[in-house]
């Protein structure tokens, strides 16, 4: 583990630089690139620009999870990132109580074998970047010697990703054309009663979650809505299409490194064979990893399943989407009975003697 701090004053020692740094780095080069942050503006971005879209554009993983409150973070800001980055993971997440904020500032780089975390009081605007008085505190990693560091940076992004009590998976919405056009006028309203020193409004369409508080005499209550968690009954009731895939003797990664049919890059993960498709693979309730699948030289198209190790094939691996939560499936890998249960509904193949996969609804 190696640490330092980041002491930004005025112009002098810019954490941006360092930003910049860790996304051209040569030896070692990310994978994947996280931002947890309160506050994202044009100004801030135009900082990190070049470097940003140089990583992303060489391959690189790209999530943003952002909060809205006070007006801070622009409507210009969040339609650069959607449009110049159309297949990253980007989110807003929100809770309209205003005696709420998210107020996260952390940035997380991640390679083959090390991540490396930014955690300050700097957020994604031009005085985070450069102009503020700021400080950070870096950690830089080995996934191996220092895993439960790595492990508790892993399970404090995930809280965001995916929000469990006393959180809700409708504080986080994904940040899509749709949601720019419904939201942009508040956003752009707010941001202009920022500059005037008006304050917030309280922004639309969020639910307010169920966090405890203190009890304190003559305080108000709060407003509480009524509306169920769309996670209450997910395990009886995960809606959305499944995908089935035959394992065999699968080659690379220690045989865990499983080829999927070209079709489903498209109908089903809804990503391309341009750049690395990036999802998130539930083995075990709530507990979520990342996953990537490469397009390779010889034109196909794999994806790495470490829970594949040791398991005697064939067997049949299964993908189910999730409702509540963007680019992210509940997984299952199926042997015996059930495997030859679930085998009948594999009806494809791409060639006579192939794997078998199939789709369901």
């Amino acid at each position: 583990m190696r640490v330092s701090i980041l002491n930004q004053k005025a112009g002098s020692d810019p954490i941006g630089d360092e930003i910049n740094e860790f996304l051209l780095r040569r030896k070692a080069p990310l994978t994947h690139v996280k931002f947890l942050m309160a506050f994202v503006n044009k100004n801030g971005l135009r900082y990190m620009k070049d470097a940003l879209e140089q990583y992303y554009d060489a391959g690189g993983v790209v999530e943003f999870i952002i909060g809205i409150d006070n007006g801070v973070t622009t409507y210009d800001a969040l339609k650069y990132l959607r449009r110049r980055f159309p297949d990253a993971s980007l989110f807003i997440f929100h809770d309209n109580s205003p005696s709420k904020m998210f107020h996260h500032k952390v940035i997380i780089f991640e390679s083959e074998k090390t991540v490396a975390s930014i955690i300050g009081s700097a957020n994604l605007t031009l005085g985070g970047m450069f102009s503020n008085y700021e400080s950070a505190f870096v950690a830089e990693l080995d996934r191996i010697k220092d895993s439960e560091v790595v492990q508790a940076i892993s399970r404090m992004w995930d809280a965001y990703r995916n929000p469990q009590k006393p959180l809700d998976p409708r504080n986080l919405q994904p940040l899509t054309d749709t949601w720019l056009r419904k939201h942009g006028a508040t956003l752009r309203k707010n941001s202009e009663r920022q500059k005037k020193g008006l304050g917030d409004t309280v922004f639309p369409g969020f639910f307010v979650t169920k966090l405890p508080r203190p009890a304190m005499s003559g305080w108000p209550q709060e407003k509480r809505s009524k509306k169920p968690s769309a996670w209450a009954n997910a395990d009886r009731d995960v809606r959305g299409r499944k995908l089935l895939v035959q394992v065999l003797k699968e080659t690379g990664a220690g045989g865990t490194q499983v080829q999927l049919p070209a079709e489903v890059l498209t109908t089903y993960f809804k990503g391309t064979m341009k750049r690395p498709i990036h999802v998130r693979l539930s083995f075990q309730r709530d507990a979520y990893r990342d996953g990537y699948i490469y397009h390779f030289d010889n034109d196909t198209h794999r994806i790495t399943i470490r829970e594949l190790s040791g398991v005697p094939r064939p067997a049949l691996l299964v993908f189910e989407k999730l409702p509540s939560y963007q680019d992210s499936y509940r997984c299952h890998i199926l042997r015996g009975a059930q495997y030859r249960r679930s085998l009948l509904d594999c009806d494809r193949q791409t060639r006579a003697g192939a794997k078998k996969w199939g789709l369901l609804d």
